[in-house]
């Protein structure tokens, strides 16, 4: 019984970490369900972007796109993706006085 205790106990200390860590997300009943990333393919980042397909194999293919390759298959986490998009905006900013 000692060793199912030790098993329990390190079981829910993993789903506490994943709980923290925003992989888990707990249903009103306490049980644990997978937040799975939204992937997105090639034609879905393409218009999310506003760009051509070739556009975006290009990203690609210099790494200047966040990708996933599953197989020989392209795929995009969505909140990647948004967060490049963050990375990428240029601030503006106030000329210095006197100009």
């Amino acid at each position: 019984m000692v060793v199912f205790d030790r098993l329990r106990e390190a079981h829910q200390e993993a789903r506490d970490q994943q709980t923290r860590a925003g992989l888990v997300e707990l249903d009103p009943l306490g049980e644990a369900t997978v937040s799975a990333p939204s992937l997105l393919d090639l034609d879905g980042v393409a218009a999310r972007l506003n760009l051509s397909t070739r556009h975006v194999r290009r990203l690609v293919a210099e790494r200047r796109i966040p990708f996933l390759k599953v197989g020989s298959c392209l795929r995009f986490d969505s909140e990647q993706i948004e967060l490049w998009l963050r990375s990428l905006a240029v601030c503006s900013f106030d000329p210095p006085p006197g100009n």
